[in-house]
């Protein structure tokens, strides 16, 4: 005889779902999308930075990049990947590389171009350019090359920032030649290697009034210089005499 009170161990029972029937089937477990080779979930799409660039970024980067791979090691997907940013995002300011280049080199002669078209800012933006040129001379060099690239004219060969300081200062001298002239000799001073103080000392500067204007100590090594200065002044002027005859 069974014992009224206990549970017969016999009988097999159904565990306890709380609620669910066991004979009602369980949803599927919700499994992530598989590769179907290796069985490994298919890597998440990745996330791009959010990037809000501006020209000045661009050009920065692009300086930067510059100084470290050179020219030919300077290209759009470099600086693209210095910004950490897609390749067509570049491409919404600068159409190539000759045009991120220029812009390289021309930006930083925007301060003298400013100086220079103060009405009294010849002599000060004179001896601005000559720094700005003398710190990083080989893109000096490229600036002018850059813009010379497919011109026919020897004119039309200037990079657009020059052309505004030579008309800065034909407007504080009232003479385009002069001013002309003036940005000659000092570019000829430049490209020869001359140090920016010994530049702008051999530059004709008559009648320019700025009380910057450097003026040479007198010390034997200064008053030697001018004596050399001179003697190459005379040389030039008797081979013009000898050339016009």
């Amino acid at each position: 005889m069974h014992d009224a009170g206990r549970v017969p161990t016999d009988r097999h029972t159904e565990p306890n779902f709380a609620g669910v029937s066991p004979s009602q089937p369980t949803a599927p477990a919700v499994v992530p999308p598989l590769d179907g080779v290796d069985g490994s979930p298919l890597p998440l799409p990745r996330k791009k930075p959010a990037t809000c660039l501006d020209e000045s970024q661009v050009l920065d980067a692009t300086s930067r990049v510059l100084r470290e791979k050179g020219y030919d090691g300077t290209t759009i997907r470099a600086i693209a990947k210095q910004l950490g940013c897609a390749v067509g995002s570049i491409y919404r300011y600068f159409p190539d590389k000759r045009a991120l280049l220029d812009g390289v080199c021309q930006r930083r002669f925007e301060p003298v171009a400013e100086q220079a078209e103060l009405r009294s800012g010849v002599l000060t933006s004179v001896q601005k350019y000559a720094r700005v040129a003398a710190e990083q001379p080989e893109l000096y060099r490229l600036m002018f090359w850059l813009a010379s690239v497919g011109k026919q004219q020897m004119g039309e060969a200037l990079p657009a920032v020059t052309r505004r300081i030579i008309a800065g200062w034909a407007e504080s001298l009232g003479d385009q030649t002069r001013a002309k002239a003036l940005w000659a000799q000092l570019h000829g001073c430049i490209m020869l290697g001359l140090a920016p103080d010994q530049a702008v000392t051999l530059l004709d500067l008559s009648g320019v009034a700025d009380p910057s204007r450097p003026v040479l100590p007198n010390t034997p090594s200064a008053v030697a210089f001018a004596q050399t200065s001179d003697a190459s002044s005379t040389k030039v002027s008797a081979a013009r005499e000898t050339v016009g005859r």
